[in-house]
């Protein structure tokens, strides 16, 4: 997660400019959420946890992206663990309280033990848990997580685990985006 301001109009993430990109940029994610979408409605259909993790290099939009969920879903919070980020680990325990809401966590690879405990129990009882990460290896939910890549080019199901490590960043994804208000499909069309 980066200092960078971001504001969304529909799919599109507006960066502002910064240090990072000096002349801003916008990014249409209409094309990720869609696949997300799709995605999650297969594991509901398949009754199993819905986590999808997605993996993705430094500057591939992971932060946008959580930035689109938020402002399309119905009931989804951001938790940017960097801005917590005081100690060596960090604790989000105490947001981590309905099981109806969807938690999109940016940089995941910092929270401590009973937060990982957490989000495991609220991806268990049926929550879902958006998980942003620097490598795979930072947070695991034993069998849970449904991976996909995410790079300049966009988000796709990814199948081979070996292969996606060599993208270096990986987000676990849980979330009830099955119940965005607005149909993507013919809000695209118009």
């Amino acid at each position: 997660m980066t200092d960078q301001k971001i504001s969304v109009d529909g799919h599109i993430a507006i960066y502002e400019p910064s240090v990072i990109t000096p002349k801003g940029n916008t990014v249409d994610f209409f094309f990720h959420v869609r696949e997300i979408e799709r995605l999650m409605g297969v594991i509901v259909a398949k009754a199993r946890f819905r986590c999808i993790g997605i993996i993705g290099k430094s500057g591939t939009g992971k932060t946008g992206l959580a930035a689109v969920l938020q402002a399309r879903g119905i009931n989804v919070r951001v938790i940017d663990a960097s801005a917590h980020y005081i100690q060596e680990q960090v604790d989000i325990t105490e947001y981590l309280m309905d099981e109806r809401t969807t938690y999109v966590i940016d940089e995941t690879a910092i929270l401590c033990e009973r937060s990982k405990l957490a989000i495991e129990r609220h991806v268990s009882c049926g929550g879902a848990v958006v998980l942003m990460m620097q490598s795979q290896d930072d947070f695991e939910l034993d069998g849970m997580i449904h991976w996909m890549r995410l790079d300049r080019d966009g988000i796709t199901e990814a199948t081979d685990l070996n292969d996606m490590t060599k993208c270096g960043l990986s987000m676990a994804f849980a979330t009830n985006f099955m119940s965005l208000s607005v149909d993507i499909s013919s809000e695209r069309e118009q």
